[in-house]
This record gives C-alpha cells, sequence and structure tokens, in this order.
C-alpha cells in the first residue's frame, strides 16, 4: 500500500508539473474485482461505479480483458513484468481475482458482465448527480498566492442550495462535493454532515475526515481539503 501511494504520488505531482494526463493499463478484469470488492464494503453507486466513473486518470484498455492485453504482449514480443506480490492469496484483491470471482462464474456464469452493467448505471448515476450540483452553483474557490491556504483544494455551494434540502439529497450531494475537492466521505463523515449541516453558523467549521472540513461562510459552505490528494484507483 505504501509503495501504490508513492507510486501515484510520483504520478500526479509530474503531470501536474508537466501539464499532462496519467495514464494506466487497467483492464475490464481490474473493474470487476474492483466493484466486487466494493459491494463487500457495502459502497452506494458513488463507489461501485468505480474505474468507470469520471476521473483525472486515463484507462485506454479499461474496456479491454486481461487475457487480450497478455496474448496481444505476447504476440508482439513486448516485454513486460509479472509482480510477484499478484499470486499472492494474502490479499483480499487477490482472493477475489483467484477465487471468487471463478466460483461466481461456476455458480452464475456472466456475473462478471452484470457486475460491469451495474457499475455502468451507477456511473451515469454520477454524472447526473454530477450536473446537479453543478445546476446548484458549485465552483471552485481560487487560491491567492500567500494567502496562507496554498496546497488547499476548496470547492464552494451557495448556502441557499442546501439549506433546507432533504438529508436524503444531502447524502448525494456531499460526497460529489468533497469528490471535487480532491477526497472521499465515508458514512461517518456522511453523518455528521447530515447531522450538523443545517444549522452549522457562518463562520464555523467541522472536520470531516482526514484534512477535509466544511465551513460557512454568510454566503457559502465551503469544502476544504488542506494536503491535497488526488483521487485512488
Amino acid at each position: 500500500d505504501e509503495w501504490r501511494r508513492a507510486r501515484w504520488e510520483f504520478l500526479n505531482i509530474h503531470a501536474r508539473e508537466h501539464g499532462a494526463i496519467v495514464v494506466t493499463a487497467h483492464t475490464l478484469d481490474d473493474q470487476v474485482e474492483t466493484v466486487c470488492m466494493r459491494i463487500m464494503r457495502q459502497a452506494g453507486a458513488r463507489g461501485i461505479a468505480a474505474m468507470f466513473a469520471p476521473s483525472p486518470v486515463a484507462r485506454p484498455l479499461i474496456r479491454v480483458s486481461r487475457d487480450d492485453v497478455a496474448d496481444y504482449a505476447k504476440a508482439k514480443g513486448i516485454r513486460f513484468v509479472d509482480d510477484p506480490s499478484n499470486a499472492s492469496t494474502r490479499f483480499l484483491r487477490n482472493r477475489i481475482r483467484a477465487e471468487l470471482i471463478p466460483a461466481l462464474e461456476r455458480v452464475r456464469p456472466g456475473i462478471s458482465d452484470e457486475l460491469v452493467a451495474i457499475a455502468e448505471r451507477a456511473a451515469e448515476w454520477r454524472m447526473i448527480v454530477a450536473d446537479l450540483v453543478d445546476e446548484l452553483g458549485a465552483t471552485n474557490v481560487e487560491i491567492k498566492p500567500g494567502s496562507g491556504d496554498e496546497g488547499t483544494l476548496s470547492v464552494a455551494i451557495p448556502a441557499p442550495a442546501l439549506i433546507g434540502m432533504p438529508r436524503e439529497a444531502l447524502g448525494v450531494v456531499w460526497p460529489e462535493l468533497v469528490a471535487r475537492a480532491g477526497g472521499t466521505l465515508d458514512w461517518r463523515g456522511l453523518a455528521r454532515l447530515n447531522g450538523e449541516s443545517g444549522i452549522l453558523k457562518p463562520g464555523s467549521e467541522i472536520p470531516v475526515s482526514g484534512g477535509l472540513s466544511i465551513g460557512r461562510t454568510p454566503t457559502s459552505f465551503v469544502v476544504r481539503n488542506r494536503g491535497v490528494t488526488e483521487p485512488l484507483y
């Protein structure tokens, strides 16, 4: 996990420096495994969309199977390296890949395709939510040099757009706002927001998770992410 985080940090830093896009070779098999893991963790639609969701990372092979990629590499004489840790059943993803998904396919042939379809519908739902948040007036906050907020990504939304909104709707809007600030919102953070956002007074701020917090100005709610990290895998 530490190596993975270091790899993403390296890629994201250099992409920003060069105005470039990070491109990965994730395949359709990776997507199926991720969706399966998200379902096991009781993720909502945002999480179940997995790598079909809009992302600053480009994944041109996400609709291609792992076997097809490997066969192509072998046919073209392209050298590649197998990470030996991929064979270890110590890791959940490897157990899902080697044991759970083959077992599910034996019991319910085609279930991998069903998981892909579920992820597609979840990704469409995320896009609808993103459009809704745009209509509510969410905007990125420009960080001025010397303001002391360097390294902070902030997203604001007019307070009247959220005040009085039903909790069920807030439970859809808050995760989208937090995602725009480069973070993720777990159920604990969502419970705090749904309990306090309607009565949060101007000038107050509550922590959500990690470096994330939600503040209130006289006119807006502001999501702040101090020590910005990019969405991961």
